[in-house]
């Protein structure tokens, strides 16, 4: 049977992720391990601690069979809407999340895939135009990064905003 590890990190969203939504594969030969590191508040900046945290607790899960094998690690990953809220600039939060990538790949066990989940808009931001226009920003720098990286074919962005906010997004 084939092990898949998966990392959630990240914000309020990975923090308050319902385990009983984490990943499963009902009709497989498969089984995911799956770990989450999510501090609610937490900026791009704070994210490599999580990682650093989530990875070696995966690292530790796989027995020695397992790490030769080279199971599959999944990161996904989900900041930024707290460095808005912080009064961050996109160019600050994007120079975060480009490190953050770079720390990502650097560990010694190997992260086949990142996925990094784009801010969404909060429900209270509904008349907020300002912060939607920066979030809208926020979400088109991470596309880039991700476009510019030097693993993007390894990094999948998803564009929450588009997905949970369409056309009220005014995207």
């Amino acid at each position: 049977m084939s092990l898949y590890h998966m990392a959630l990190v990240g914000d309020s969203d990975i923090s308050r992720w319902p385990p009983e939504l984490f990943p499963s594969l009902s009709k497989s030969t498969a089984s995911w391990s799956v770990v989450r590191n999510g501090l609610s508040g937490a900026c791009l900046e704070e994210i490599t601690g999580l990682v650093a945290k989530a990875v070696p607790d995966i690292a530790m899960e796989a027995d020695e069979n397992e790490r030769k094998k080279n199971s599959p690690l999944i990161l996904v990953m989900c900041a930024g809407e707290n460095d808005i809220g912080q009064g961050y600039s996109i160019d600050k939060v994007i120079r975060s999340f480009e490190r953050v990538l770079d720390e990502c790949f650097a560990f010694d066990i190997m992260i086949s895939k990142v996925i990094f989940l784009g801010p969404k808009l909060e429900p209270w931001l509904t008349n907020d135009h300002s912060s939607r226009k920066k979030y809208i920003k926020l979400s088109k720098a991470f596309q880039r990064a991700v476009e510019r990286h030097i693993r993007k074919g390894d990094i999948h962005y998803v564009d929450c905003l588009l997905m949970f906010c369409g056309d009220s997004a005014n995207v």
